[in-house]
């Protein structure tokens, strides 16, 4: 009989801004997904004396739109690094005389034509669009090409405008990377510095905060020259991560470890008076970021529900108790180890109590095989007595273990015969195995034994996804500000101990009313002080 055909179904959209494909990370032991990819999606329209540049970042569902910019200063984020194929182009961008759907590009579109000429390597390359309103129309093709819900976008009102660093002074400061220039943030922030913090610091030199979110950086490395209060080791995790895989149920153990980690520094550091002060000068570069205003105390607050929520469902220091099994069994019994490691994935990721009737069968389950494989064990010893075999490797019998199979089985000598409750197993495909052997009750017990722990796993991803859904809603983005907040803080701690305590750079002062510069003991910034 024909086999049904399988469903396919679109699962979700990748996308070179977005390039994490998240279905079933649930599952996954470890975080293999890079979020440091993550990048906006850019559309730019032109309107009476300038342009409109409009950011859509699909992580965060959010969007900005950025009014009254320059040639200059929409060529110079174009090259800053932030965005990702395509670049959409609104059809206000191009001479109504000009013949064909798209029309002749002027001498400043031709400039932003010509620099989003190196986005064609990437997917997509350059995609124009029409709408009346040139914001609608870019959300309206973003949600389209990546099937997303247009309603679920969340405009973020910029109070601020940033005037970007052109590319060529950025390339001569080394910002960029520049051939023959030594990399400027790596001797900000150091080479040990995490990857997100030297991110978020090359970011800064390029789109300079205002002077309000500047003042209160300032005040941040003083705080770290000048105080001694030890500070908590501040974990880096983007914010695209924290949104994604809490928004879409995909987050594992390992996330969930992570996300703790970064809320109990936030929260240790805040609550405490000595340190209050160095995570409050963060917190409004923490809300830039994230497009909101952030209080501390809120988050704080939710640092501590978070805390609570993680604690009481995932084992955040794990030890698997799979180890020990290895030592409850002696050598002639170490396959039972080796089926309960294939098949016990779930154990050391949500607290057994949280899943506590599926784990008792999972255990009794477990027992039952154990016992069917001693006796079977047990069966061979007593054949290979009656057929008198020696000690050589054609005559051993014993136990062993089937990864392709997940299962165990008896080995014997050739020639063997089925005797007594003996059996030649089937392998997953149906097939009999005919230099195996097994009996009915083994084949029983690891039918349920396997069955038992698939429930397990199921009761821990219905966990794992129950502590997204709690996590969510509402509490997101103080979360999401928190672990931006801790990725700062990782950020500033780095630039101050490098260029601060080791390489003897001292804090820009501020110049007030006296606009003039007096340079004195400068010096290259790739050396230090003491050269």
């Amino acid at each position: 009989m024909a086999q049904e055909p399988k469903e396919r179904y679109v699962a979700q959209v990748i996308s070179p801004g977005s390039p994490n494909y998240l279905v079933g990370l649930v599952d996954h032991d470890d975080g293999v997904v890079d979020f440091e990819r993550e990048r906006l999606t850019v559309g730019i329209s032109s309107v009476v004396g300038g342009f409109t540049l409009m950011e859509v970042d699909v992580g965060m569902m959010t969007y900005s739109v950025h009014t009254g910019q320059t040639i200059e200063g929409v060529i110079a984020r174009l090259q800053s690094g932030m965005y990702a194929a395509p670049i959409y182009l609104h059809e206000s961008l191009y001479k109504e005389s000009s013949p064909g759907p798209w029309k002749t590009a002027s001498g400043d579109v031709d400039s932003i034509l010509r620099v989003a000429a190196s986005f064609q390597n990437e997917a997509g390359g350059v995609e124009p669009f029409s709408s009346p309103d040139a914001v609608t129309g870019l959300l309206d093709s973003v949600s389209r090409n990546l099937r997303l819900d247009r309603e679920g976008f969340t405009k973020i009102t910029k109070k601020y405008t940033t005037r970007p660093l052109y590319f060529s002074t950025a390339s001569q400061l080394g910002i960029h990377r520049t051939r023959g220039v030594p990399d400027l943030v790596a001797q900000v922030a150091g080479k040990d510095a995490p990857a997100l913090a030297r991110q978020w610091i090359r970011k800064q030199l390029l789109l300079p905060p205002p002077p309000s979110i500047r003042a209160r950086l300032r005040n941040a490395s003083l705080f770290l020259l000048n105080h001694l209060e030890p500070l908590p080791d501040f974990p880096t995790i983007a914010k695209h991560q924290v949104a994604q895989l809490v928004r879409s149920k995909e987050a594992n153990e390992v996330f969930f470890r992570e996300l703790h980690d970064a809320c109990q520094a936030v929260y240790t550091a805040g609550k405490n008076d000595k340190t209050r002060d160095f995570v409050q000068s963060l917190t409004a570069s923490a809300g830039v970021e994230i497009g909101l205003e952030l209080d501390l105390d809120d988050v704080l607050s939710t640092c501590k529900t978070a805390i609570q929520l993680i604690e009481d469902t995932i084992i955040v220091e794990p030890t698997s108790d799979l180890d020990e099994a290895l030592e409850q069994f002696s050598d002639d019994k170490g396959f039972l180890s080796s089926l309960r490691k294939s098949n016990e994935t779930f154990v050391g990721k949500v607290h057994t109590a949280k899943f506590e009737r599926e784990w008792e069968r999972a255990q009794a389950a477990r027992l039952a095989v154990s016992v069917a494989a001693e006796e079977l064990l047990q069966l061979g010893e007593e054949i290979r007595k009656e057929r008198k075999l020696g000690d050589s490797k054609k005559d051993v019998v014993g136990m062993s273990f089937d990864l392709f199979n997940n299962a165990v089985w008896l080995r014997l000598p050739s020639g063997q015969k089925l005797v007594g409750p003996l059996i030649h197993p089937k392998d997953r495909n149906g097939m009999v195995v005919g230099n195996r052997f097994s009996t009915d009750k083994l084949e029983a017990a690891q039918d349920a034994y396997r069955l038992s722990c698939s429930e397990c796993t199921n009761a821990v991803r219905d966990q794992l996804r129950h502590l997204s859904t709690t996590l969510g809603g509402e509490s997101l983005p103080p979360l999401v500000g928190a672990c931006v907040l801790s990725t700062i803080a990782s950020a500033m701690v780095h630039h101050v101990t490098h260029a601060g305590i080791l390489n003897g750079w001292n804090p820009a002062n501020e110049r007030g009313s006296d606009r003039s510069i007096a340079l004195r003991k400068f010096w290259p910034y790739w050396l230090d002080g003491s050269s």
